[in-house]
């Protein structure tokens, strides 16, 4: 995946994607203009249809070949960054 595939809310997997009823993720911009997040969808194992859309992680920095994420849990931030290479478009 490319950076700007990234920033135009393409649906992606993330590496050890094991097919139909896992989950894919998209990039979704704050309606400020600030920075986004990472969406979640949750799919259907039969019909590989997505039935749930939920919030993954927030994003703090987008770099020329990673992005920086955070989220929060129990009281504690937990940071990642991934590279836009390790992600696979998601084809429907």
């Amino acid at each position: 995946m490319t950076k700007q595939e990234f920033l135009n809310g393409k649906v992606f997997t993330v590496p050890n994607y094991y097919g139909k009823g896992d989950s894919t993720f998209y990039y979704a911009k704050n309606e400020n203009g600030d920075l986004g997040y990472i969406s979640k969808q949750i799919r259907n194992s039969k019909t590989g249809k997505v039935i749930m859309d939920d919030f993954e992680a927030g994003v703090d920095k987008i770099g020329p070949n990673t992005v920086s994420t955070f989220t929060i849990i129990m009281g504690q931030t937990i940071k990642q960054r991934f590279k836009f290479e390790d992600f696979t478009l998601f084809e429907e």
